[in-house]
């Protein structure tokens, strides 16, 4: 789960550094990255990294972010950035797959 902080002047939420490439690839995390509630609106209303709910997506998910809690609002965005060129539809189906993963992982244990 992000924080609701900055790093760098960059949310944690939408942060490819912190949760790509820190916590996956350095740290080697193959768990389900989650937001904290309602950080994803956070980019629109307090952050401005994003000017719509629909870039918030594009911004979250291209950090790493697979789950949008509590409700998922901001990713019902995905489908028209997806058909718009504004975002790569291997990233949705990356984060899709994530929970299943993530219970197929525990399962193992």
């Amino acid at each position: 789960m992000n924080s609701y902080n900055e790093i760098d002047g960059i949310p944690a939420v939408a942060s490819r550094w912190l949760l790509t490439e820190l916590l996956r690839g350095e740290l080697g995390f193959d768990g389900l990255v989650v937001s904290d509630y309602d950080a994803l609106p956070m980019l629109t209303e307090v952050f401005h990294t994003a000017t719509t709910p629909g870039r918030a997506a594009v911004e979250a998910l291209t950090a790493g972010m697979d789950v949008d809690l509590p409700s998922g609002k901001i990713y019902d965005h995905i489908v028209p950035e997806v058909e718009a060129g504004r975002l790569d539809e291997e990233l949705v189906d990356q984060a899709r797959a994530a929970p299943a993963n993530a219970v197929a992982d525990g399962e193992d244990s």
